[in-house]
C-alpha cells in the first residue's frame, strides 16, 4: 500500500492538523494534499488523481457536491467521510454521500485512521480488478457470439431445465425451414450423454436436418450442445432417421 496519495478535504484546522500528523508518522508512505473548500478539491482532482479522498461532512450539503461525487465515481476514487458525531444517522449520511466508510473525528487515532484507509483501498482495488475481469469476460463472450453467428452450422445450447441459453441465427433459420415440425422440440431436451449422439430430422424434398448432440460446460453450467446442419437424405441410414 506504499505510495498512495490522499486528498484531505477539511476546513477544520484542528482535525486537519491531527489527520496530517497521524499520516505523516504512519508506517505506510502516504502522500497527502489538503484542500479547505470543495472548489479547491474539484480543481485538484481535475489535475491529479488521488487514490482516496477524506471529506468532512459539512461539504456534503454544498451545491457542488453532486458534481464532486460524479467525478469521484467516474474515476473510481473511494471516499471516506469525516464526521463530528457517531451513530446511525452518520452511517446513513455516509451511504447517501456514496462513501465507502466514515471516521468520527474525536475518535481518530493513528491505528484506526490507517486501518480504515488501508481497508478502503484494498476493497477499491479488489473491485477494480473484478470490474476488469468482468469486462474482459463480456468482451470474450461477445467475440464468441460473433464467431458462432458466422458459422454455417446451427448452434443450440440447452441447460438442465431445458432453457435455451444460446441459439445462433443459423439454428433459428434451420428450425424454421419448410417441412420442419413442432414435435421436433422433443428431441432438443437436456440429458446426460455418453459421448456424441446424432439423429436426422427429415424436411422432405430429399433434405433433412442432421443433428449432433454432446455434453458441454457453458459458463460453468452443464448443458447439451446441438449442432445442426442441412443435408441431403441418405436412404441407407434409416436406422438413424427420425421422421416427424
Amino acid at each position: 500500500m506504499a505510495g498512495h496519495h490522499i486528498l484531505l478535504l477539511d476546513n477544520d484546522e484542528q482535525s486537519a492538523r491531527d489527520i496530517l500528523r497521524f499520516l505523516k508518522v504512519s508506517a505506510y508512505t502516504f502522500g497527502v494534499s489538503h484542500a479547505t473548500s470543495l472548489q479547491e478539491g474539484l480543481s485538484y482532482i481535475k489535475n491529479h488523481r488521488p487514490d482516496i479522498v477524506l471529506l468532512d461532512t459539512s461539504f456534503v450539503n454544498e451545491s457542488d457536491f453532486g458534481s464532486f461525487r460524479q467525478i469521484l465515481e467516474k474515476g473510481d476514487i473511494p471516499l471516506i467521510l469525516l464526521s463530528d458525531v457517531n451513530g446511525v444517522e452518520t452511517k446513513r449520511h455516509a451511504e447517501q454521500a456514496g462513501a465507502a466508510d466514515y471516521i468520527v473525528k474525536n475518535k481518530i487515532n493513528l491505528f484506526h485512521l490507517q486501518k480504515t484507509i488501508l481497508n478502503t483501498l484494498k476493497i477499491s482495488e479488489a473491485e477494480a480488478k473484478l470490474d476488469e475481469t468482468f469486462t474482459k469476460f463480456i468482451s470474450q463472450q461477445e467475440s464468441l457470439y460473433t464467431l458462432l453467428n458466422k458459422t454455417n452450422s446451427g448452434i443450440l445450447i440447452i441447460n438442465a431445465t431445458n432453457k435455451v441459453l444460446y441459439a445462433n441465427n443459423k439454428a433459428y433459420a434451420l428450425l424454421s425451414e419448410k417441412g420442419s415440425n413442432e414435435s421436433w422440440t422433443n428431441h432438443f431436451v437436456y440429458r446426460e450423454l455418453n459421448g456424441e449422439e446424432s439423429l436426422e430430422l427429415r424436411l422432405g424434398n430429399g433434405f433433412a436436418i442432421s443433428v449432433r448432440a454432446s455434453n458441454l460446460d457453458w459458463n460453468e453450467e452443464k448443458t447439451n450442445l446441438f449442432v445442426l446442419e442441412k443435408t441431403k437424405v441418405v436412404e441407407d441410414k434409416s436406422g438413424d432417421i427420425l421422421s416427424d
